[in-house]
């Protein structure tokens, strides 16, 4: 996937940044040059390449596992049921993904499961910009690009669920 959005602008100066994967010496280095290589790709996308490219069934496969490895139990704090994902594309077509939450893993489906605890809505290239990290999930909750349907304490709780870190409180 980062390959294919990297042939559309190999003038991105962001890709020229990144240092030459073969200098990498572990899996955690590897990690971090992919996630900033899909940054920087994404950065300078069209939603429509976005789409093409990382929304397709594969790409999203591949999101939602990467989120399904990265889950952190005890961030879940107890919870345990689904999350659903209704990602609509430029072409009004929905893509459903469910994360069921147990309190040892979380397991993603493709697909709708019946009473999620909380489904979240947004368009589909706001989703994966939201996973490269370009875009904050408060951010289009509040300007209307994302809707929150059900446990917004959960919603809260979604980025340290699935590795992020905590965000620190504000001092005032």
């Amino acid at each position: 996937m980062v390959a294919a959005l990297a042939t559309c602008d190999t003038r991105s100066h962001a890709l020229s940044e990144l240092p030459d994967w073969r200098s990498m010496t572990t899996k955690a280095d590897l990690k971090r040059l992919t996630a900033r290589a899909v940054a920087a790709t994404t950065a300078r996308a069209s939603d429509h390449l976005l789409e093409r490219t990382i929304g397709r069934p594969r790409g999203l496969r591949a999101i939602f596992k990467a989120m399904a490895k990265k889950f952190v139990p005890a961030a879940a704090e107890g919870f345990v049921g689904c999350v659903t994902y209704e990602l609509r594309g430029q072409d009004s077509i929905e893509r459903v993904w469910t994360v069921q939450i147990t309190p040892t893993e979380a397991i993603p489906i493709a697909g709708r499961l019946a009473d999620p605890a909380l489904t979240l809505k947004v368009g589909l290239a706001d989703f994966i910009r939201i996973i490269a990290g370009e875009l904050k999930p408060v951010d289009l909750v509040m300007s209307g690009r994302m809707q929150l349907e059900g446990d917004f304490m959960l919603a809260a709780k979604l980025g340290p669920m699935f590795g992020e870190p905590v965000p620190a409180a504000d001092s005032a």
